[in-house]
Order: C-alpha cells, then structure tokens, then sequence
C-alpha cells in the first residue's frame, strides 16, 4: 500500500494520551500502541521478509581489536560517542554492536553480524557524527578502533507493510 499523502505530512500531528491501569512491560505496551493504532486509525499491517541493502560486520583483515568483558579487564563497559547519551551495556555482542550500528544515521541501513564472534567485548568506539568535527567517519572507526569493517551487501530484512490505514477517529 502506498501511503496517502496526509500520513506522509510531517506538519500535520496527532496527540494521543493513553493510560495503563497498571505498570506494563514493552511487550504489553508494543501490543497497546497496536491496538491504538488499529483503533484509531483502523490500521492493518503484517511483517515479512524482504532483500534490502544493509552492511555486514565482518572482521577485518588484521583480525578484531577487541577485548573480552569479565574478570580481570580493566575496562569493563561499552562506550559510544556521539551514538547516544544513554550508557550502553557493560559488555556487548557482535549482534547488538550490529543493532546499535543500525540506528547510525549515515548507515541508513540494517547492520548484521557476520564476524563469527561469539561472548561480549569491551570496546570504545570514536566516530564523527557531522563534518568537521575532527573525528572519523563511522567506517573508519569500525575498522581502526575495532578491527572490523562495514561491507555493503544485501540481506534478509524483517519489514512492516501496512495493509490498510485511514485518518484517525476523533474523540
């Protein structure tokens, strides 16, 4: 389905304020926004699999400069400048390293793992977030900082298709 063009207007805005009786995990509260949504909005959608451009994490040449978290290692943490505030997990996975390079706004793209690295590391990863700011690229940090490399390919995506969608209901 395409989109229609007021879904697609980013000057137009919809408030919605929606209470839970009670504290709900995001699992319950992933399924209440599907039920706002389909309320409101009267939207139906379905998840599949589509070929898309993405980058695979592989290990570079040289081989990954990566520390393993845990005992005995100086530093135990996951550190990201100009990736978030939010401090990451003490020791990360190659698959949510992966998932966190998604979001990096340059990719525009999934990032999967393909560096056959199993356990958690310890890694500082440096890079630029806007010219000029003396840092470098997030393809070069990657490479440099941590031994692994960004490649361009295609992989298997989970999508969300959007069947049917009106404008929302008032109240």
């Amino acid at each position: 389905m395409e989109l229609p063009q007021w879904a697609k207007d980013w000057d137009a805005a919809y408030d919605f304020e929606a209470k839970s009786a009670r504290a709900v995990n995001t699992d319950e509260c992933r399924a209440m926004v599907r039920g706002l949504l389909a309320d409101r909005f009267k939207m139906s959608a379905h998840r599949e699999m589509r070929e898309l451009r993405a980058f695979a994490l592989t290990v570079g040449k040289s081989g990954p400069k990566l520390h393993e978290a845990g005992e005995g290692v100086k530093i135990n943490r996951a550190k990201f400048q100009s990736l978030s505030d939010a401090e990451p997990p003490k020791g990360l996975s190659m698959e949510r390293l992966a998932a966190i390079l998604t979001n990096h706004p340059v990719l525009g793209a999934r990032v999967v793992d393909r560096t056959k690295l199993n356990g958690e590391y310890c890694l500082e990863l440096l890079f630029s977030m806007q010219d000029g700011d003396g840092r470098p690229s997030i393809f070069t940090a990657v490479q440099e900082q941590l031994g692994l490399k960004l490649e361009a390919t295609k992989a298997p995506v989970e999508v969300l298709v959007i069947d049917h969608l009106e404008r929302a209901s008032v109240n």
